[in-house]
């Protein structure tokens, strides 16, 4: 019994060694592996929207001077109207011009569009001033629709809307637009439109057409002296309304090649 307890002792006398040597070893013998990364602080600013718009002249007015544009100086005006409206004539014209400038760091559309007309609004009403005749009782087929007011649509000084011919503004000026998409920090953006009209004066080629122009002017100008919309073969529309022009820019999230 007494050998077999010594040999017990032996053995973990043994074990406890061991353990003293690994400990007095670890702090040579084992390495480790670490990995870090660290990042200074960053910062962020607005993308630049550098677009500019702007509108100049006037498309109608109270007051023409002897150069047919519109005019603010009483001396200068040969047609004037005689209350508080605007007038046209034969002779007058006007125009307004839109433009557009700069660059910007995103995505851009461009879009310059006359109005639809609005059937809910009086105000946004599409009305021209025309003329009409209608077939005499002698069953004379000479009616027709005489419409002095001729509107040009141009972009850059190019012709963007051909002349309005006979003034068909339902189909030609009414809702016409033009977008253009431009992309992020792409070529700088200059583009100028003008929406301009004229109702030109003893419009005709020779001395006949000249004198039915006049003539037809004159019945309009009559009937709206008189306030008459009907005089016998003759139905007038003498008031001339568009709806708003509107010129925007704004940011889009497309792609723009």
């Amino acid at each position: 019994m007494k050998k077999e307890t010594k040999r017990k002792v032996v053995v973990v006398a043994g074990a406890l060694a061991l353990i003293a040597a690994v400990g007095t070893t670890a702090g040579t013998t084992f390495a480790k592996y670490a990995n870090s990364a660290s990042k200074d602080a960053t910062s962020a600013t607005v993308a630049k929207w550098g677009f500019t718009v702007s509108a100049t002249g006037q498309l109608f007015g109270k007051m023409y001077g002897t150069d047919t544009k519109i005019t603010t100086v009483d001396g200068s005006a040969v047609i004037a109207s005689a209350g508080d409206y605007n007038v046209v004539a034969p002779g007058s014209s006007g125009s307004i011009t839109f433009t557009i400038n700069g660059t910007a760091e995103v995505n851009a559309r461009i879009k310059v569009e006359v109005a639809a007309e609005d059937a809910d609004d009086n105000k946004g009403k599409f009305q021209d001033i025309s003329l009409t005749k209608a077939e005499s009782e002698q069953g004379a087929k000479d009616n027709w629709t005489y419409n002095p007011i001729k509107w040009t649509m141009t972009a850059n000084g190019s012709t963007a809307a051909a002349p309005v011919a006979n003034n068909l503004v339902e189909s030609n000026l009414r809702s016409w637009n033009n977008s253009i998409d431009y992309k992020a920090n792409g070529t700088r953006v200059d583009l100028t439109y003008t929406l301009s009209w004229e109702w030109k004066f003893e419009d005709g080629k020779n001395d006949a057409e000249k004198a039915e122009i006049n003539e037809k002017d004159t019945i309009l100008g009559t009937m709206s002296h008189n306030n008459k919309t009907t005089d016998g073969l003759y139905t007038a529309v003498t008031t001339l309304k568009i709806p708003q022009i509107k010129v925007s820019v704004e940011q889009i999230n497309t792609v723009v090649d």
